[in-house]
């Protein structure tokens, strides 16, 4: 079976965020100099100049109309995402990069739990059974660290 272009496209997109995420974490814990501040500002700057690109060779000429026409909703995702970016380095700054993955990994068993209680969403019953094994393995991982100054980290990778 030949799958299509664009779910040939997904696929390695999955998988280069995979090995991006994967690999973040070590790259982070090489760098000697930097402060976490200086590495939010590196990754940002770097996020703005991709989406730049890709907005200029998207929408050529209507790329003004197109920023505005996206309103607050767009402001809002970019505070979140800054918001994810600042808690993600954090983590990685006062927890093991383990933990921090874990807590990355996470992510979608509280976005579930958000949109149960935010948007009004169903949640089916297999998905509340791996949100309670992720809290367990959130619970029993850093259990022994949630303590003010030692969870930081922790609370840092659950932004």
């Amino acid at each position: 079976m030949i799958l299509a272009s664009g779910h040939r496209a997904g696929i390695l997109f999955v998988l280069s965020a995979g090995i991006f995420w994967s690999t973040s974490g070590i790259l982070y814990r090489l760098l000697q100099e930097a402060t976490p501040w200086h590495v939010l500002f590196y990754r940002s700057l770097a996020l703005l100049g991709a989406l730049l690109i890709w907005f200029v060779w998207r929408y050529r000429g209507a790329m003004s109309t197109k920023l505005v026409d996206a309103g607050v909703p767009a402001l809002i995702g970019g505070l979140c995402l800054g918001t994810a970016f600042a808690g993600y380095i954090l983590a990685l700054e006062h927890t093991t990069v383990a933990n921090a993955m874990f807590l990355l990994a996470s992510a979608p068993f509280f976005a579930a739990l958000a949109g149960r209680f935010l948007l009004g969403e169903g949640i089916a019953s297999y998905t509340w059974v791996a949100m309670l094994v992720a809290a367990v393995g959130i619970a029993i991982m850093a259990g022994d660290e949630l303590s003010l100054g030692k969870g930081l980290g922790e609370g840092f990778g659950l932004i």
